[in-house]
């Protein structure tokens, strides 16, 4: 056991203190997993804003204009179906990683 003034001294000195170690890192595959465990989650919190920026995209095209140029309205609605439909295809993917990623050593059940 240190003396009361031990730690103290040590951290005026800039050295670090006897109590304050490191936590020991997990081994290098458990840290992978939980990194990219971690990275999924983040995917899939950014999931409704990036939907949101996408569903916006369309307020930034041109109309249809006298020359035939630009987006037209059908154009328009084809894109935001589109991105309707995969928004919810690519959130269940992104589910689906996190899951394996949770639970690397327990076998995948399916119906």
């Amino acid at each position: 056991m240190t003396a009361p003034g031990q730690d103290t001294e040590a951290a005026l000195a800039g050295r670090p203190s006897r109590r304050a170690r490191p936590v020991p890192l997990l081994p290098e595959e458990q840290d992978r997993q939980g990194f990219r465990r971690r990275r999924l989650v983040d995917a899939a919190c950014a999931m409704p804003f990036f939907g949101m920026l996408l569903w916006w995209l369309p307020l930034l095209w041109r109309g249809t204009d006298a020359g035939g140029e630009g987006i037209t309205t059908a154009q328009a609605l084809i894109y935001i179906f589109a991105v309707w439909l995969a928004l919810p295809l690519a959130t269940g993917l992104l589910i689906r990683a996190i899951r394996r990623a949770s639970a690397p050593d327990r076998p995948e059940v399916r119906p």
